[in-house]
């Protein structure tokens, strides 16, 4: 059920649908785009209270109203760069001043039908009603379905709990890190609360909770505290788990991590965001010892590769790209740099095309093609026209692709 529901979700997301044959929407008033959506959601949610309510129609419930579940849609930069600007924080506010609100929400709130509850869940975060939270937390140890909870959490994120430790604990509990979802809602509490909590379970014996103390600092800012509680842990955590306090080293610009990081550079899993926290190191020995690892002729290490996509600065940016010009890269190394924003700099592009034009590591030039989605000029253009006759079939076809050609 878990996994129909996060699939059904995502999808009505990504491909929302505006009408259904119970439900015909008209006009959308073009003094308030939502007026129209939220009378049905309210009209709905009066009468879900009245019937049972199967897994099916809370799907359909998602996919007729995911304008208004507004702690869904912050979960992901999804909604906003699909539909604009983004809908008020709390969709459904107004739904507070309904004489029916109140009674409806106790009654589906404690309902026996998981469904009911999760409605409540999600109706309450997007009207910004913090005054069920405690009904939410004495559920929690009773409740039993693995959706319910996903609700319960997101409700309590959403709403900015102040409840910071048991949220920690109900996240390493119940949420899956590998396929977060609610874990950047925790990142978007108080800062100082986020910190206090992170330094009481660092310690802990569960390598979840460890994960996310150490994860959490990465967005309090830097102190010397963090410093030390961040490099300790990473000193203590078990091999691959290390992994997260090196990119809260690299993400607050830690110094002095030689020492530390060194030995990393022989760890596959590692070695990339090791490279990374050192380039990204203020301390002058530990950037000229990542750059020394950079010297020689011949095959670039991958890992070497992968900390310098890493970062986001230009000139780092512009290395990555000359090593791959410049020298022999392995043949299974593939340029994942789908996230990376720093491509659209004119100097990393300008080196970008050159490096295209240059490198005999052909087999990576379909990767270095697709960066060129950052920016385009009429050079950047002869040049995929160019590369859309070129007898490597994976280049001319991501060259055309990036045309716009069959």
């Amino acid at each position: 059920m878990k996994a129909l529901l996060a699939t059904a979700l995502l999808l009505t997301l990504a491909f929302p649908v505006e009408s259904h044959e119970h439900r015909q929407y008209g006009p959308i008033p073009a003094e308030d785009p939502l007026k129209e959506t939220y009378q049905g959601y309210s009209a709905a949610l009066q009468n879900a209270g009245k019937v049972a309510m199967t897994p099916e129609q809370l799907l359909a419930f998602n996919r007729d109203y995911y304008k208004l579940i507004a702690a869904r849609n912050y979960q992901s930069e999804m909604f906003t760069k699909a539909g604009g600007n983004p809908p008020p924080y709390f969709t459904l506010e107004r739904l507070k001043a309904e004489p029916f609100y109140k009674p409806t929400i106790s009654r589906l709130i404690r309902s026996t039908n998981p469904q009911h509850r999760m409605l409540a869940y999600m109706t309450v975060s997007s009207a910004g009603d913090s005054s069920f939270n405690d009904v939410i937390w004495k559920s929690i140890p009773t409740e039993t379905e693995t959706d319910a909870k996903f609700w319960q959490g997101t409700a309590l994120l959403y709403l900015k709990d102040k409840h910071t430790s048991d949220l920690f604990d109900f996240l390493v509990a119940n949420e899956t890190f590998g396929d977060a979802h609610m874990l950047p809602l925790y990142f978007k509490l108080d800062k100082d609360a986020l910190r206090e909590t992170a330094y009481e379970k660092i310690n802990s014996p569960n390598i979840k909770a460890q994960i996310l103390a150490v994860q959490s600092l990465s967005v309090t800012g830097p102190c010397p505290k963090t410093e030390k509680v961040v490099k300790e842990a990473a000193n203590k955590m078990q091999s691959r788990a290390k992994g997260h306090a090196i990119y809260t080293m690299k993400t607050l610009k830690m110094g002095n991590l030689k020492e530390l990081l060194a030995p990393l550079l022989t760890e596959p899993a590692l070695a990339g965001i090791a490279f990374s926290a050192l380039l990204s190191s203020p301390t002058l020995e530990d950037q000229q010892f990542a750059e020394s690892k950079t010297a020689g002729t011949g095959e670039v290490p991958s890992y070497i590769l992968t900390g310098y996509l890493g970062m986001d600065d230009p000139e780092n940016l512009k290395k990555l790209l000359i090593l791959i010009r410049d020298r022999p890269v392995a043949t299974s190394y593939r340029l994942r740099s789908f996230f990376n924003t720093g491509f659209k700099s004119d100097s990393v592009y300008s080196q970008l095309k050159d490096t295209i034009r240059k490198t005999k590591n052909r087999h990576v030039v379909p990767d270095l093609i697709m960066v060129m989605k950052h920016a385009r000029d009429d050079d950047g253009t002869a040049l995929l026209t160019q590369l859309a006759s070129n007898p490597d079939p994976a280049i001319q076809k991501m060259a055309r692709l990036m045309l716009g050609v069959r």
